[in-house]
């Protein structure tokens, strides 16, 4: 649960924290708990310290920060958030991908100086958004743009048609990614929605990276009108599985 990672969009997953509570539809089916269960373990959220300086030993890559939770999850202390971001500051070969269904927290964070240093740039900050009701996730992770973050949408899985983007259009992130939802209790995503999203994202720039279509395994051949869509930030040549 720490280390190399399938995720197709990040080099490893880092989990000093474990475990998580359900906020939304996207969380119904959560592979997370699923993972936990299977091996036996609690899907309460846990912190664990001993983890935080793990990923030092590593290979310069892109990281996944708490694939097995939420870093901004009502029950972690912002003072042990304050030592993840320090972690993270010490360690600039990496670029650290934290992915949230809690912008609100997030910014509050931030917003109350509980973090003491600069923004690091090889930190990116994200919003999970499943359907339009979630879609003011968008809004509340663009005040993050106030610290001088970076800032993505990873809209996985989809549950429905984002269309039409006035949602996005005064709130347009860096990178955008995308997916259906996998696993035994899949709910199936129409590639019209995926293709809307990669429209959108030629037509304002952003890079689109289309993780997968959904079904009972994940990954599989991720194609919209036969082609692949992986792309990543211009910044981040060398990304294993990203293209321009």
């Amino acid at each position: 649960m720490t280390g190399r990672t399938n995720i197709e969009w990040c080099d490893y997953s880092w989990n000093p924290v474990t475990g998580c509570s359900k906020v939304s539809e996207g969380c119904r089916n959560c592979y997370a708990e699923a993972l936990s269960h299977r091996f036996g373990r609690s899907f309460e959220v846990t912190l664990h310290p001993e983890r935080l300086t793990a990923t030092r030993k590593w290979k310069p890559g892109r990281i996944f920060v708490n694939s097995m939770s939420d870093l901004f999850h009502e029950n972690i202390p912002f003072e042990f958030i304050t030592e993840v971001m320090h972690e993270m500051d010490r360690n600039k070969q990496h670029t650290y991908l934290i992915l949230t269904k809690r912008p609100e927290r997030m910014v509050e964070y931030f917003g109350e100086a509980y973090y003491d240093c600069t923004l690091p740039s090889h930190v990116w900050f994200g919003a999970s958004i499943e359907n339009r009701r979630w879609t003011g996730r968008a809004a509340t992770l663009v005040w993050m743009r106030l610290f001088a973050a970076h800032i993505f949408l990873s809209l996985e899985p989809l549950l429905e048609s984002l269309a039409p983007f006035d949602w996005l259009c005064d709130n347009v992130p860096d990178w955008i990614i995308a997916g259906g939802e996998s696993g035994p209790h899949f709910r199936q995503a129409d590639a019209q929605w995926f293709k809307e999203i990669r429209d959108f994202c030629t037509a304002h720039d952003i890079p689109f990276f289309f993780k997968q279509p959904g079904g009972l395994r994940p990954g599989g051949r991720a194609l919209l009108d036969g082609q692949e869509w992986r792309q990543s930030p211009p910044a981040w040549k060398g990304f294993v599985g990203g293209s321009e």
